[in-house]
């Protein structure tokens, strides 16, 4: 995002690792609130280490792909894959939940900060505008194009379960949460 930061030392070891032919590699993250800085978090919930996707990790990923503004994404796989950011909207990212663990096979979850999120910019989730709804219509382009890609039950119930939590909950609660109360 253009609001966010990357860590120089982050660059320097992409550079670094280049090499080894990552399809992705997930980086922990800081907030940056009112000139404070948080502890760093680790939005994938894996183990820093080297991970090669099998059906079973692939559910794992599913389950824990975590935030897309703290990857590094091998070019090469977006290409071969067709995997395209959906142009003219907001939360462009969020179909690659639902697609990107289909098209991987080596991945690398490092401890090391490579982002600064910056919360206090006054960001679209503070400020619902027509375009927060954008989000929506992502989320569901991923979520097709990730249920033509999944082969059994536990594939699609992750898929299921994202859609409706981070996606469907969270577009709709937003707004319904500032109508007045009628009790």
């Amino acid at each position: 995002d253009s609001d966010d930061d990357i860590r120089l030392e982050s660059i320097e070891f992409l550079r670094s690792i280049a090499p080894q032919c990552f399809d992705f590699i997930d980086f922990n993250f800081q907030s940056l609130n009112d000139g404070e800085l948080s502890g760093p978090v680790n939005s994938m919930t894996l183990k820093s280490g080297v991970y090669d996707v099998s059906d079973i990790l692939r559910a794992q990923l599913l389950e824990c792909i975590g935030r897309f503004w703290t990857k590094a994404i091998r070019r090469d796989v977006m290409i071969e894959a067709g995997l395209w950011y959906p142009e003219y909207c907001y939360f462009e990212d969020n179909f690659l939940k639902f697609v990107l663990p289909f098209h991987v096979h080596r991945i690398l979850k490092t401890n090391m900060v490579g982002y600064i999120y910056n919360e206090d910019t006054g960001y679209s989730h503070n400020r619902p505008s027509p375009r927060f709804y954008d989000r929506m219509l992502t989320a569901l382009h991923g979520f097709e194009c990730g249920f033509n890609l999944s082969s059994n039950d536990e594939e699609r119930k992750w898929l299921e379960h994202w859609f409706s939590r981070l996606y469907l909950i969270g577009t709709v609660r937003q707004p319904l949460s500032k109508l007045p109360d009628q009790s």
